[in-house]
C-alpha cells in the first residue's frame, strides 16, 4: 500500500526551500545550526528577526516566526520538514521507519508537514521504498558512537547522504512530435470498399 503525498515539492536558488503556498521550510543540512540559510533564504527584512525552538537542531514541525522588531508581532510562520524525520526528533531512524509504517496502514492521519517528511525519496507517494531507507538510517546511526558527536563521526557522512534534503530540480518537459497511429488493416479495408462502391456508382 501506498500514500499519494499531496503537497507540490519546490526548488528555489537558496539554501534552503521557501515553499509560501503551504509555508513549508525544507533542503537543511540536517544537524546544523540553520540560522544562516533562514537569514538568506527566507529573507528577513530590516526591522524583523526569526524566532524558532532550536535553530541549532531542525526537526520536523518546528515553527519559524517572522518577528516585527518594533511591535513584536508575528509577520509569517514556516513549518520545518527534515525528510525522514517523521516523529520529530531531529535524526531519521528506526523510530520514523514505525511511524511511517503507520502511516502506510492508516493508523496515523499525518499533517502537511510530517506527511512530506515521510516521503524519504521524493517521489510523491509514501510507500516500502521510504520505509526501507530509514531502516537503513537507522542501522547506520547505531553504530555511531553516542558520546561522539555524531557530526565528527566517520559514519556520519554515509547517513546524511541515505536521505537526501535537496529537492532535485524538475525539468523542464519538451513537447515531443506525436507519432501518428497506423490505420488498422480492417479500417483501411473499409476505405477502400467505400471508395470502391462509390467509383461503381459514379460509373453507373
Amino acid at each position: 500500500m501506498q500514500i499519494k503525498v499531496d503537497v507540490t515539492l519546490k526548488k528555489n536558488g537558496g539554501p534552503i526551500t521557501v515553499n509560501d503556498s503551504n509555508g513549508l521550510v525544507y533542503g537543511f543540512n540536517i544537524l546544523q545550526d540553520i540560522t544562516d540559510s533562514v537569514n538568506n533564504s527566507i529573507g528577513i527584512k530590516l526591522g524583523t528577526h526569526f524566532e524558532m525552538e532550536d535553530a541549532s537542531k531542525p526537526k520536523t514541525g518546528d515553527t519559524i516566526k517572522i518577528v516585527d522588531d518594533k511591535t513584536g508581532n508575528t509577520l509569517k510562520t514556516y513549518t520545518v520538514v527534515v525528510f525522514g524525520d517523521v516523529n520529530g526528533d531531529g535524526i531519521y531512524d528506526g523510530q520514523d521507519a514505525t511511524v511511517v509504517s503507520m502511516i502506510i496502514g492508516g493508523m496515523i492521519r499525518p499533517d502537511a508537514a510530517t506527511r512530506l517528511a515521510a516521503d524519504c525519496n521524493h517521489d510523491g507517494v509514501i510507500n516500502s521504498a521510504d520505509l526501507t531507507l530509514l531502516e537503513e538510517a537507522g542501522i547506520l546511526l547505531s553504530q555511531v558512537d553516542q558520546l561522539e558527536n555524531i557530526q565528527t563521526s566517520s559514519v556520519f557522512a554515509a547517513y546524511s547522504e541515505i536521505i537526501s534534503q535537496d529537492v532535485p530540480v524538475e525539468e523542464p518537459k519538451t513537447d515531443e512530435p506525436t507519432e501518428e497511429k497506423p490505420t488498422s488493416l480492417v479500417r483501411k479495408f473499409y476505405e477502400n470498399l467505400v471508395s470502391f462502391f462509390r467509383y461503381l456508382f459514379k460509373v453507373l
